[in-house]
């Protein structure tokens, strides 16, 4: 139950992420490439595929940050640090 739960929460915030950015005229491809990332890391991450690899430093990470930053990742699902 607990996969299912998680599976379903990933889903949940991806969709928020990506209805944030659509609301500025961005989806996930496009603000990845407009930071310097490659779309499929920052599409691991909104997915939670990478969320092992949010750690400071990694490029996963610093887009995890800059998401947060700009205030596109839900704040009830970001990492404390």
């Amino acid at each position: 139950m607990d996969i299912i739960h998680e599976k379903q929460k990933n889903k949940s915030r991806a969709n928020k992420i990506r209805s944030a950015l659509a609301l500025q005229g961005l989806s996930v491809r496009s603000w990845a490439l407009t930071h310097g990332y490659v779309y499929n890391t920052v599409h691991q991450l909104v997915a939670g595929e990478k969320n092992k690899l949010k750690k400071v430093g990694t490029k996963c990470g610093q887009a995890y940050a800059e998401l947060v930053a700009e205030g596109f990742w839900p704040l009830e699902d970001t990492d404390e640090r």
